[in-house]
Order: C-alpha cells, then structure tokens, then sequence
C-alpha cells in the first residue's frame, strides 16, 4: 500500500472494484478528474478493476478491510491523520454503501462529502443515509433522482442529475459479422451484482443455435465473479461448446470481439456497460425497463426487447443476423449518440460544477 505525496484535491471512496456499475462509474470518474489536472486518490476495497486507476495515473489506495462494515466504523480514526497530509479539499462517496463511509472520513479530515448514487433504492439496502452530512448527490437519471427522493428521503435540492460519461477513444473495427463465411458472435456483460441478468442471454443462445449452430458467444465476467453456477447453466443448456467466459479488465477490448451486445438489464439509464457497449459502435439490444428507454431509441441506435423475455431477444438477434448492414448501422448510430449525448468532457464538468455549487472551487491543472 502505497500513498501519494501531497496535496491532492479529492479523496474518491469507491465500492470494490469489481465488474459493476458503480465501480466501472468510479474509475471512469477518478480518470477524468486526473485527466482535467487535478490530484484524485481513490479509496476502495480493491479488485479487478484497479488496474484501470493505475494505467491512468490515478493513485489507488487498496484497504481489503473497508469491505468489512464493522472496520469502515473505524475509518475516521485510523485513516484520518493520513488523509489530512494530503491536504484534499473534499471527499465524493460512489454508491449507497460508500456514503457513510465517505461521512466518517469527510468529517475526520474536515471537508465538505459528496455523493453519486447509481442504483435504485430496491437494489441497495437502506441504512439510514444522513442527508444532512451531504453536500450534494449527483445521479445519472431524473428517474433515479426521484427514487432518492421519494424512497431514500433525500431532500430535492440537494440531489443533481449528472449523466454518465464515457470516453469514445479511436474508432472501433468494423463489424466482423458483416464478412463472409464468419461465425457471428454474440456477447453479454455479466456485472458482478446482476448474475440473474446472464439466464435470459443463455435461454435466447439455446434458441439461436437451433437456427444458427455456427454462433459463438462470448460472456464477460469480472475476475470476482462466481462462475459455477453460470457454467453450469450454460452445460445444462448445451451451450458449452460454442460459449467462452472472458474476465473483463479492459472491457472495450472485449466488447469489440463482439458483433452483438446483449444487456437484458439497464434500468438504470447511461450506466458505464452500456455507454461502453455503444462507444464500441456495437449494436446493442438492451431490456427494456425503467431508464432503458432514455439512452437507447429502439431502431435507431439499438433494440429494444422486453425485459426477462428470452423468446423476444431471440428474435431478435435473428433479425440482426440476417441483416448485418442493419447491425452496423445501429452500432455506428449508438456511437454517434454517445459522443454527441455522453462525453467524459460532460461528466467531469458537471461534476465540477455540482462541487462548485456545494462550496468548493478546485483549480484544475495543478495536481
């Protein structure tokens, strides 16, 4: 464990970085920070996804024991003559379950707490956030914004939408399935909090293959990710042969092996995966609930399916592959929204505006 010398602007207390929304939203967040110049440290359990922090220069502090509710209680304590040398200016709680970690540390080292919510209430158990420690917290929906509000008693006016952002990087492959003779494949993004999310993709593979036995598919798993179970199911349904489970640590990587990008639950709008997927220039076929419906336009930058409905994914998917121009034309489509509806540039500014509005100026270029 190694720490950053100071000063450094913000302390970022993160979840463990594992493969989920929350900690893909963190890593995205702490990178476009350190790239606007400013010093961010980022506190987490640790996880497969830390590597993303380094490459990018963010310094990461791994404490395996913050996972531990009763050890966080100590956080204030043990963490706070260390974290005041760093002279930071602030400390932003990404989750639910960070909030009252980042309250401990904010008030140990005296600076205003900020948050970022990414899951609805039902998702996340509610243990009694107080509101009044927070400056303001930013989500990346008006759904979700309502569910603060109304289901988590978070006071309207300290609440922001901020979308999510995304960084678009250089243009990706052209489609592999749009050349002749190739096995088409289709893939899924299994986050670490929704292995339910993974049954719906197996049934509609068992319902391709039937009519397309050539189809390969690809799931993307965290390195923290139960995979029994999983591979179980997929043996049950006579998929093992033409199915790979791949750890995403750089996940673009594997969303561009893909012709197709199946996410059967995005409830909760512009999540990292999604943004991901459509960066990528993948078609993406996404269930359609909740906030499903404000990132991707059904027909235009991706379809749209019931959620839960394998049969309907299935069709689906046949669609798409017997009709691979259409399949390019959605992911260059969702490409273009993205750049157009969901920079990183957007993230960072808005983000630094909701600080500004809660107390706190940062310079930027002077980490």
């Amino acid at each position: 464990m190694s720490w950053p010398a100071p000063p450094q602007h913000l302390v970022l207390v993160a979840p463990p970085l594992v493969l989920s929304g929350p900690a893909l939203a963190a890593c995205t967040l702490g990178r476009g920070l350190q790239a606007h110049g400013l010093g961010v440290v980022v506190l987490s359990p640790g996880g497969g996804l830390a590597p993303l922090l380094e490459r990018a220069g963010v310094a990461h502090v791994a404490l395996p024991w913050l996972a531990v509710r009763p050890l966080r209680a100590l956080a204030g304590w043990l963490l706070g003559r260390r974290l005041r040398r760093l002279e930071p200016r602030l400390v932003h709680a990404v989750g639910v379950l960070q909030i009252e970690l980042g309250m401990r540390l904010a008030r140990a080292i005296r600076t205003p707490l900020f948050a970022s919510v990414y899951r609805p209430s039902r998702r996340v158990p509610d243990r009694g956030i107080r509101w009044e420690a927070v400056a303001l917290a930013s989500v990346p929906s008006d759904a979700l914004r309502q569910d603060l509000v109304n289901q988590r008693r978070a006071p309207r006016e300290r609440v922001r939408v901020v979308p999510g952002g995304v960084e678009a990087g250089p243009e990706p492959p052209r489609l592999p399935l749009a050349e002749p003779r190739a096995a088409p494949v289709i893939g899924t993004v299994v986050e670490h909090d929704k292995p339910a999310s993974a049954e719906v993709f197996l049934q509609a593979a068992r319902s391709v293959l039937e009519v397309r036995p050539e189809t390969q598919f690809l799931v993307a798993i965290g390195a923290e990710t139960p995979q029994r179970a999983l591979r179980q199911r997929a043996q049950e349904l006579g998929l093992v042969r033409n199915l790979t489970f791949a750890t995403a640590v750089e996940l673009r990587r594997l969303l561009v092996e893909m012709d197709l990008c199946v996410l059967p639950d995005v409830e909760e709008g512009p999540t990292p995966v999604l943004l991901e997927a459509m960066a990528a220039a993948r078609a993406v076929l996404a269930g359609a609930e909740g906030d499903a419906y404000a990132v991707v336009r059904d027909e235009q930058t991706g379809l749209l399916f019931p959620s839960a409905n394998a049969e309907a994914l299935a069709a689906a998917l046949a669609r798409l592959l017997a009709q691979p121009a259409l399949a390019q034309q959605l992911g260059a489509a969702a490409r273009r929204a993205v750049i157009s509806d969901y920079p990183l540039e957007r993230l960072v500014r808005d983000t630094l505006a909701m600080y500004a509005r809660g107390g706190v100026e940062l310079p930027a270029g002077s980490s």
